[in-house]
């Protein structure tokens, strides 16, 4: 970037944001795809932003989750009602495309589950394993104060831990 550095608006990170009722704006990509920007509030900070939605046929399910997480409900047909219903969690990145450095906005899911969880047996199976993974490695030396492996060359490969 010629030496010069750059300052992003917004930092990275993860904040608590809320869609901001009529700050839509809809578009047609190049590809001829149909996008969506809304406007998000990062509550408990003075920054706004915006996040970008595409409705290409792989991205919409994505798209039309994240207006639901929003708090839309779907049945207008000229507008995003309730986008500025519920707080959503959304982490704040920057990436580099086609050589310019973009924000990215993404809302993530405040609750996480397994597809396939774990039943007792497997959780047990997994815990045995565990144990013995942990009694394989050393535990490090904190004496110092700098982290367990502060000395040891890039090109040292650690042995791996069998579970």
């Amino acid at each position: 970037m010629n030496g010069e550095q750059t300052v992003d608006p917004v930092p990275e990170g993860q904040y608590k944001a809320k869609g901001i009722a009529g700050s839509e704006q809809y578009g047609i990509s190049g590809q001829g795809e149909y996008q969506v920007a809304v406007d998000l509030a990062l509550l408990d900070t003075p920054y706004t932003v915006t996040m970008a939605l595409s409705f290409a046929e792989n991205a919409a399910p994505y798209s039309i989750e994240r207006l639901k997480k929003l708090g839309w409900k779907g049945g207008s047909n000229d507008s995003l009602p309730g986008i500025d219903t519920n707080e959503v969690h959304v982490v704040v990145r920057y990436e580099t495309y086609k050589g310019k450095r973009q924000m990215r906005i993404d809302i993530v899911s405040s609750k996480f589950s397994f597809k396939n969880p774990m039943d007792d047996k497997e959780k047990r199976d997994f815990f045995s394993r565990l144990n013995k993974g942990a009694s394989q490695v050393k535990a490090p030396k904190q004496d110092n104060g700098c982290p367990p492996d502060w000395d040891i060359p890039a090109s040292y490969e650690r042995p791996p831990v069998r579970l």
